[in-house]
């Protein structure tokens, strides 16, 4: 099977991750990806940002996103933000997105995991870390 079809288009497998944890070395984040590669499926980080209000934390945040940004494209991994309500968010990410399981840093997993480069890559548009910072810097 080519690896870039995945085997059902409509399911993927997500990660929320938490804005203080890294990249490299994650444990819980290399499972998940395993999971999605052992089940030839899309596979995404997301994070949940409460408000849009401009702050000066907004920008520590952005700053950070950029950061997970650059560490997750090494790795084909697309990093989604979500403004507003985390259950809000949910119910349209489980309408539109999918996902047949969506993981975070309490995994339990067997043995130790490493990321590697996504075999599969993301079947729709992802807007950069750099749009995200326009439209809350400036309020939108």
């Amino acid at each position: 099977m080519d690896l870039k079809s995945p085997h059902n288009p409509d399911q993927s497998i997500l990660y929320e991750i938490n804005i203080a944890e890294p990249v490299a070395g994650n444990n819980s984040l290399a499972f998940a990806q395993k999971i999605a590669i052992d089940s030839k499926l899309p596979f995404a980080v997301i994070y949940f940002h409460p408000n849009k209000s401009v702050k000066l934390e907004n920008k520590l945040v952005l700053g950070k996103l950029e950061e997970l940004e650059n560490d997750l494209e090494k790795y084909n991994i697309p990093l989604m933000v979500f403004i507003g309500d985390r259950t809000d968010r949910l119910e349209g990410i489980s309408m539109h997105l999918n996902p047949s399981t969506i993981y975070n840093n309490k995994a339990e997993s067997s043995g130790n995991h490493t990321l590697a480069v996504h075999p599969i890559t993301w079947p729709g548009v992802v807007f950069s870390t750099k749009v995200l910072r326009t439209r809350i810097l400036s309020g939108v």
